[in-house]
């Protein structure tokens, strides 16, 4: 199991790797038997798959989360928002209410591979 930012690292290297080698460690023979496209590492290849989605969900949420500190730069340094002015913002009782909607859809929808059943419970109602 992937533990550490380390360990993950380790993994993402070892599959690039292995990608590009066109073979997994485990069957490699010699450098010419290059036949194998997807190179198994844990016990059944689901497994290979939902980190490898994991990795990639990261990567997005990593470069999303920069663009948006780059944006909110970029808008507080042309002085048309204030830094704190994403912190500082207090939404009305309609904005929670909308956004709660459309977080519990996003969890229903992203999540529902992950569901009992097919149904994902409701998240608690924020205070």
């Amino acid at each position: 199991m992937i533990t550490s930012e380390d360990t993950a690292l380790e993994y993402h290297l070892l599959r690039v790797s292995a990608r590009n080698a066109k073979m997994p460690r485990s069957t490699r023979k010699n450098p010419s038997e290059a036949q194998v496209s997807d190179p198994q590492y844990f016990d059944h290849p689901v497994l290979d798959h939902l980190v490898e989605t994991v990795m990639q969900l990261g990567s997005e949420l990593w470069t999303t989360r920069r663009r948006l500190e780059v944006l909110e730069k970029a808008l507080a340094d042309a002085g048309t928002l204030p830094e704190d002015a994403v912190e500082l913002y207090l939404p009305s009782a309609e904005e929670l209410k909308e956004e709660a909607a459309r977080r519990d859809e996003f969890v229903r929808r992203v999540y529902a591979g992950f569901a009992r059943g097919g149904e994902v419970q409701e998240a608690p109602p924020e205070p």
